[in-house]
């Protein structure tokens, strides 16, 4: 192939990648307006379907993992927590977990953004912060205090930013993950007084089964007019839960790159662990009722990988064809 050949099928190929640029960016442009959609598309990049639901009522086999950057305050309070609570197990245990994080009157709301330590001094000082600041804190302090946790996330429209983040601990006495929203300060009960894990407040709520729940209060003031409307809050996201390992992971403290941004910009730390593959996973569980809610998730991220793509190929081609054009035009004109 002569170096016009090999010139034009480069300008082709930025053609096609220019066209399929636009039409990426075209589809994307949707997902830009607000917080709410860019979590979505950050969704996209590191969802991953879990194939079934036993998987989540496995017993934890792994001790708790630590967090260095979390350093002595939060390991003390948890600690502190642990001895003072009643000595009936994990479960009293995070009950006082959340009633130290409890504070008179409504949150004030707003994410705080910040690092954990900084966090649970903001909402130990304030009561400021969102439902995923609270859920990050608490896992910081159930570490703390040698409890199994994690972080369930429910989204209401699609799997964009607009949800809530609830947590779970497991109970070795009652052999168990149970079921917490550390943010309002309640769990669930099936009527004989149990209370139920995640998965099992899903499909009771989710209509598989007839229930009759009893919601406990776990702080003193419930931030909603009755217990069935908090219960009816939940089950307008239950169907696109799945677990989360994204705002409650230390990654964004402990590698080095990371940290530096994370200071700076806690969404620049996130773009960046996503291109350097360290991003945390969230892990999703289908649902009849949210096909609709994956298949978006599937285009956004075909679109963000085409545009990524599509745009270094364009500039990569349209470079070679120039310098193809000027090396044509020194063998042209010999000096």
């Amino acid at each position: 192939m002569t170096r016009g050949e090999t010139r034009y099928v480069l300008l082709a190929i930025s053609a096609c990648a220019t066209v399929a640029l636009i039409a990426g960016g075209c589809f994307l442009s949707g997902y830009v307006g607000s917080s709410r959609d860019l979590v979505l598309v950050r969704n996209s990049l590191v969802h991953e379907v879990a194939p079934n639901e036993s998987l989540f009522a496995a017993s934890p086999t792994d001790a708790p993992q630590t967090n260095a950057a979390e350093l002595d305050e939060l390991s003390r309070a948890a600690m502190d927590i642990a001895e003072t609570a009643p000595k009936q197990g994990a479960f009293q245990i995070a009950l006082a977990l959340v009633r130290h994080l409890d504070h008179p009157g409504v949150p004030l709301g707003g994410a705080i953004s910040a690092d954990t330590l900084e966090t649970y001094r903001t909402i130990r000082n304030g009561g400021q912060g969102y439902c995923a600041d609270y859920t990050a804190v608490f896992l910081a302090l159930a570490r703390g205090a040698g409890l199994h946790a994690r972080e369930w996330g429910i989204s209401f429209t699609g799997y964009s930013g607009d949800g809530h983040a609830v947590v779970e601990v497991y109970s070795p006495e009652l052999e168990q993950w149970i079921f917490i929203d550390a943010f309002n300060g309640f769990y669930v009960a099936a009527p004989e007084g149990r209370p139920l894990s995640f998965m099992q407040l899903r499909r009771t709520l989710g209509g598989q089964h007839d229930h009759a729940l009893r919601l406990e209060r776990i702080t003193d003031e419930l931030p909603f007019s009755s217990p069935d409307a908090a219960l009816k809050y939940l089950s307008a996201g239950l169907s696109r839960a799945y677990l989360s390992r994204l705002e409650t992971s230390n990654v964004f403290e402990s590698d080095p790159v990371l940290s530096a941004i994370a200071p700076i910009s806690r969404k620049g730390a996130q773009v960046a662990a996503i291109i350097m593959g360290k991003h945390p996973k969230m892990t999703i569980v289908p649902s009849p009722r949210d096909r609709s809610a994956l298949v978006e998730l599937a285009h956004v991220r075909l679109s963000v990988i085409v545009c990524g793509l599509a745009l270094p190929a364009i500039l990569i081609c349209v470079g070679l064809s120039f310098r193809l054009a000027r090396q044509s035009k020194r063998i042209a004109t010999p000096s």
